[in-house]
């Protein structure tokens, strides 16, 4: 205790000590989809059609950017997919392809990762990760500064500040009304809304997000995404990936 300030002192020498520190660099949001999209980029380009014909895949045919791309049918045969620091594990079609991130993944089909203007981009798939709501501001409740979308829980909030981000970086994204849905996701409280809008593409897309509480106000959320033509048909594949998600609460993932 010989060098702790003394009580009288201690508030004045902190703020001398955040001035000398400086401003400080505030990371991009976990949860965008840009920033998500920005780490896809690291890996190989996504197959090409003729690829994608020549291992015998099925589906349907849309144009983006002025290409052919095939978004395969989801196999019957499932995989485990855990996440390297045992927070989460879900299950995922077989002839689908999981890429890590640092707390999350992202899982895509076949033609599910596309070539845009010399950008690879998600198109149809998910995304798995954790997320800290309100760029990790603290206080005794979350709660959304432009007021919250679902209603006042901790969970509510951190679904409305997640869903918020999403919009914000995808300002052609608009929530689908009457789709707020609630349940339980490994056994803890969950919310999930859908959204849709035109992409700059002008391809029709539909994006559903659903999150589960953690103790400490934090959520774990899948995204899953689509393009509107082919949501029906894969969204019996994102039901049962989503359905199957475990988490584990003692795992780190501040």
């Amino acid at each position: 205790f010989s060098d702790h300030p003394a009580p009288a002192d201690r508030a004045a020498r902190i703020r001398k000590e955040a001035q000398l520190i400086g401003a400080v660099r505030r990371a991009p949001p976990v949860g965008d989809l840009r920033f998500v999209q920005a780490q896809l980029r690291r890996y190989p380009p996504a197959p090409t059609l003729a690829q994608a014909l020549k291992g015998q895949t099925t589906g349907t045919s849309t144009g983006t950017s002025g290409s052919q791309t095939s978004i395969e049918i989801p196999s019957a045969r499932y995989r485990l997919y855990r996440q390297p620091r045992g927070l989460f594990e879900v299950q995922y079609p077989e002839n689908w392809h999981p890429y890590a991130s640092s707390y999350g993944a992202t899982i895509a089909p076949n033609g599910g990762i596309v070539n845009t203007s010399g950008r690879q981009e998600l198109r149809s798939g998910i995304i798995v990760n954790h997320y800290v709501p309100f760029d990790g501001a603290v206080g005794a409740r979350y709660q959304d500064p432009s007021g919250s979308l679902y209603g006042n829980t901790s969970l509510e909030n951190a679904t409305s500040d997640l869903v918020r981000q999403l919009m914000s970086a995808n300002p052609y994204l608009r929530q689908v009304p009457g789709s707020e849905r609630r349940g339980t996701v490994s056994g803890a409280r969950s919310i999930s809304v859908a959204l849709a809008g035109s992409s700059p593409g002008g391809e029709r897309e539909r994006v559903n997000v659903t999150t589960r509480e953690l103790s400490d106000g934090h959520v774990i959320y899948v995204v899953t995404l689509a393009p509107d033509s082919e949501y029906a048909t894969l969204r019996p594949a994102f039901d049962r990936i989503v359905g199957s998600l475990r988490v584990n609460e003692q795992a780190l993932h501040e």
